[in-house]
């Protein structure tokens, strides 16, 4: 069976229960609003049956098939006896990328269906995976961490960032931009001082994508560009482009060569 065949089957598996589970119109009038500046997120506007965002809700699956993919193309690559690329030394750094990306995305399903502080949550948990995983993978790579410190640092940053987005959760965006900004100031180093055989396009790519979906989130977030009724959202594009975003940057670090 060819390594993209089982997440395709579990793509759809994921579209079909997102389908269901928005039709079955599920009632969350109880639980916590989610904390948005100004009291509305993002332009769409709710509606008052199925998910509060479909628009919203249903781009996540890009981040679903993201890594979907990276998972099944991590657990069917052949692992290399050595060298500088941990994610093909060992499985299970390139299935936590998966994890990350799949979380991501059913964590913003969740939240964009259900305007919930719980749906918030999630969906900040797995942005959290994703940027403390590129920051302490780097720093793996700098200063050779064991796999246990490196489950250590990971598992704590994240708790870390996740007490203080129950604690104060208008610092999530800042607390995100700051593991993803280290992640970066620590590929320069890595660049710098080790030159791994990266392939810099890849990446450079990745943050263009990323800064386009920015760029997108913003004309959304301060209604420059903003239909509510439209099944064409902005935060929805921002959702696909990240998922590409992401989709790159798992590239830029597999293709990573030994020295």
């Amino acid at each position: 069976m060819r390594w993209y065949v089982p997440p395709l089957l579990a793509f759809m598996a994921c579209v079909a229960l997102a389908i269901a589970a928005g039709m079955a119109t599920p009632d969350f009038a109880g639980w916590r609003p989610a904390f948005c500046e100004g009291g509305a997120c993002f332009c769409e506007a709710p509606r008052a049956a199925g998910w509060a965002q479909p628009s919203n809700t249903y781009s996540n699956l890009g981040y679903v098939l993201a890594g979907l993919l990276a998972l099944g193309w991590s657990g069917s690559q052949p692992l290399l006896p050595g060298g500088a690329n941990l994610m093909r030394r060992q499985r299970a750094y390139g299935l936590v990328f998966g994890v990350a990306i799949v979380v991501i995305g059913l964590g913003s399903l969740f939240f964009h269906g259900t305007l919930t502080f719980a749906g918030q949550f999630t969906d900040l948990l797995g942005m959290y995976l994703l940027s403390n995983l590129l920051l302490v993978y780097n720093l793996a790579r700098l200063l050779r961490l064991k796999g246990g410190m490196f489950a250590a640092l990971y598992v704590g940053l994240t708790a870390a960032f996740g007490g203080l987005m129950l604690i104060a959760p208008e610092t999530r965006r800042y607390t995100f931009a700051l593991g993803i900004a280290s992640a970066l100031i620590l590929e320069v180093v890595l660049y710098v001082r080790q030159r791994p055989k990266m392939e810099p396009p890849w990446l450079l790519s990745a943050l263009a994508v990323f800064g386009l979906a920015y760029v997108v989130w913003t004309l959304d977030g301060t209604r420059a560009w903003c239909d509510p009724t439209s099944w064409l959202q902005g935060h929805a594009v921002w959702h696909i482009l990240g998922a590409v975003s992401a989709t790159l940057a798992f590239v830029y670090y597999w293709r990573e060569k030994d020295r």
